[in-house]
């Protein structure tokens, strides 16, 4: 009689045959519809072997194990700053998803403080503070200097 499922008979990894034995001692592990030498169930992209941690199979090469932290590398969505991979909380502006900490104002480079932000016609993204400076200098020439920012209100009088 043959085996209907000779691939079930080597490990996935070394190809070498899986006994009994290697069964009966617990050094054998089947999952993704394969099975592997438990030294061999290894993560597809970083090599750590997934045997007594949690693991979940790949999607760029379906039927490999890949540790979570790899997993989540692989499908979560990239940093439009930086392009790294999103592992915390993002912040989504104009269609795209960004770090908190890479969320800047296009004017000044800073950091949108309490990620509030604003969006130019084009598309660029401006803290409050330098949004409003830009619309008025654009609509009614007004110029605060060449920090780009007004002065404080102290020096307005307030």
């Amino acid at each position: 009689m043959t085996n209907r499922f000779p691939s079930l008979r080597h490990c996935d990894s070394c190809k070498e045959k899986i006994t009994h034995v290697d069964a009966i001692r617990g050094n054998a592990i089947y999952t993704i519809g394969r099975i592997w030498h438990k030294a061999h169930l290894v993560c597809n992209r970083c090599n750590i072997n997934v045997s007594e941690i949690s693991f979940r199979e790949s999607k760029m090469n379906p039927g490999k194990p890949v540790c979570v932290d790899c997993f989540m590398m692989e499908t979560h969505p990239k940093c439009s700053a930086c392009n790294k991979t999103l592992l915390e909380t993002a912040l989504m502006a104009c269609g795209r998803y960004f770090h908190k900490e890479c969320l800047k104002c296009h004017a000044c480079s800073a950091v949108c403080r309490d990620s509030r932000y604003m969006v130019d016609n084009f598309g660029r993204i401006y803290d409050p503070d330098c949004y409003y400076v830009r619309v008025l200098r654009m609509r009614y020439g007004v110029h605060f200097g060449p920090s780009m920012h007004p002065p404080p209100d102290s020096e307005l009088g307030r």
